[in-house]
């Protein structure tokens, strides 16, 4: 395969620059990073690493739910998160998900010292733990951003059709023997009712219903007993509601709109489901690097498109002579 050219390597070298579009890329080693608007206020951040377990019996089919990814008290009561399938019920025309929901451990800590939260990166990741001769079987990848019309009861939906999760726009399948886990991930979204860059309470009032940001992984065609192991990953951006001193490190966001304009555009061309390497996910979660703390010219993305266009220009100008 040729190696990219001119506009092509300048966008993948400004991608590598983008603290935010590398969060987006790749949760796992993405914390610590804030969607680069103005937002008026001081935020902290926290990165929410979540791994589970689940077996394929005689059905062959495992799966995960993220349906609610952000935290909040309604009527009392904390949201749930994700769903795992009833991997005993479901079938491929007529999947089933488990009445219990789970909650997240970064769920009560984020509605004890946050205002609102919103989103920065998350993805859910799936390997298995079988061995070749039973790596046998496909992943399907599933996402909706803020699904219109939708209820709270509306993700995840038993009865679904595994077909239905497939043709879903966005959503991929990734056989297991490529013997590479696979990934689904969030990505930057706006609509009339919504948008990515809005901070959402964590205080709900009755009916007030915390929005959809569906990521599903369902695993069909599964070697029975065979365990798969899944990640979930959100990276969270949080106003705080109270000064608690060595707990929160509020600072102000960064402000960097032509990094904000590049994120929206890279993202229409960036793989929602994928294959992924088994070293990113066994991997110890970290920060995002770059960070937005090492840009040193106080211009931020802007100046590294600057930098890059500079050669073209002193090119054209010879040309000018």
């Amino acid at each position: 395969m040729p190696k990219p050219k001119g506009k092509d390597q300048i966008q993948k070298r400004l991608q590598k620059k983008s603290p935010w579009f590398q969060s987006i890329v790749d949760p796992i080693h993405g914390a610590d990073c804030k969607i680069p608007d103005e937002t008026g206020v001081e935020t902290g951040t926290m990165q929410a690493v979540h791994r589970f377990a689940q077996t394929a019996q005689t059905s062959g089919i495992v799966g995960i739910c993220v349906s609610d990814p952000y935290p909040a008290v309604v009527n009392a009561t904390v949201n749930k998160n994700a769903f795992y399938i009833d991997a005993v019920n479901s079938t491929s025309n007529n999947l089933i998900w488990s009445a219990t929901g789970i909650e997240f451990e970064s769920t009560q800590p984020l509605i004890d010292f946050a205002e609102a939260t919103r989103i920065v990166s998350a993805a859910v990741y799936v390997q298995t733990e079988a061995s070749l001769s039973g790596n046998q079987g496909i992943y399907t990848t599933f996402a909706a951003g803020f699904p219109e019309g939708s209820s709270y009861e509306d993700f995840p939906r038993d009865g679904d059709t595994l077909e239905y999760i497939q043709n879903h726009y966005k959503s991929a399948i990734i056989p297991l023997n490529n013997n590479k886990p696979a990934m689904v991930r969030w990505y930057p979204l706006a609509r009339e009712e919504f948008d990515f860059k809005s901070f959402i309470s964590t205080d709900r009032v009755t009916g007030d219903y915390p929005p959809k940001w569906v990521l599903m992984i369902v695993g069909t065609g599964l070697a029975p007993s065979t365990v798969h192991e899944f990640t979930v990953v959100i990276n969270y951006e949080f106003i705080p509601n109270a000064n608690a001193i060595n707990i929160l490190d509020a600072t102000p966001s960064p402000k960097d709109a032509t990094e904000v304009d590049l994120v929206e555009t890279w993202v229409q061309d960036l793989d929602i489901g994928t294959m992924t390497s088994t070293k990113t996910v066994s991997s110890s979660p970290s920060a995002v690097n770059p960070s937005h703390e090492d840009d040193q010219t106080g211009f931020g993305m802007f100046s590294n498109v600057l930098t890059e266009l500079l050669p073209y220009a002193a090119e054209a100008a010879m040309l000018l002579l």
